[in-house]
């Protein structure tokens, strides 16, 4: 059941969406506005967008009616030349190098 507009769009015609800052400091304010949005009786609920991994991860509780699903469309590659990413592709890669049998998990 496609429907007219953007995904985006099909979304907001339903829930009122909220999004992850990037910023820190303007965390607390989105979630105010979340939980604003929910006790709206002129919306039908609120919708959350948040990056893995990010702010919401860090303890927040989406409980009763402020977490109903998960919705994961895809989880980041971290940047291939970051030092944290180069050191793990080494020492996997000595790893594998130092299991006899060649099994082991190589770095690419």
């Amino acid at each position: 059941a496609g429907g007219v507009g953007s995904t985006w769009e099909r979304i907001t015609r339903h829930k009122a969406p909220v999004v992850e800052p990037r910023e820190s400091a303007a965390f607390g304010a989105a979630i105010e506005e979340f939980r604003a949005k929910l006790d709206d009786p002129a919306t039908q609920g609120a919708v959350f967008f948040a990056v893995c991994r990010g702010k919401v991860s860090e303890g927040l509780d989406f409980s009763d009616r402020a977490g109903r699903a998960v919705v994961i469309t895809g989880i980041p590659y971290a940047v291939k030349n970051d030092p944290k990413v180069r050191l793990k592709r080494d020492v996997l890669d000595e790893e594998a190098r130092l299991i006899a049998s060649g099994g082991g998990l190589a770095g690419e």
